[in-house]
């Protein structure tokens, strides 16, 4: 599983329900969409969230090996109809992801996820007039067993 995938199933867990539940689009039948996307932001649906995975900084070492940890850099991408609606949305996630430090994600134990900034983002309205906000977050974790 990637990093991606981890934080993915997290999230949908954290969001079940209501106004900003996410659901995998990699679980929906064909021909329906999710709201939470992997590696992409697809023209549909309006409201929907997208998560992203850069590299980071090198893994650090002791004694001459390498600690099994990856230091790698999360992109959060939410796109809506309406600015207050999608800033709202990306400040939730925003508020949970915070919370990971210190604790197993799909089976990975997570020891640092850190905002970048200080708040969300707004990086305009698409080419559809729907509004985007970011979020970065620095990542640290244990390596993903098969990834």
């Amino acid at each position: 599983m990637t990093m991606v995938q981890e934080i993915a199933t997290d999230l949908e867990i954290a969001f079940p329900s209501g106004e900003y539940r996410l659901i995998r689009s990699s679980k929906m039948p064909a021909g329906q969409n999710g709201t939470l996307y992997e590696l992409s932001l697809p023209d549909t649906p309006d409201n929907c969230v997208a998560l992203y995975e850069y590299p980071g900084q090198a893994p650090m070492r002791l004694l001459g090996s390498a600690i099994p940890q990856e230091n790698v850099s999360l992109q959060v991408m939410v796109r809506h109809k309406s600015a207050t609606k999608a800033l709202e949305w990306t400040k939730r996630i925003t508020k949970h992801l915070i919370t990971i430090n210190g604790r197993e994600v799909a089976g990975v134990y997570y020891m640092l996820v850190e905002s970048k900034t200080s708040s969300p983002i707004d990086i305009g309205p698409d080419p559809n007039n729907r509004r985007r906000y970011t979020v970065n977050f620095s990542v640290a974790k244990n390596w993903s067993p098969d990834a």
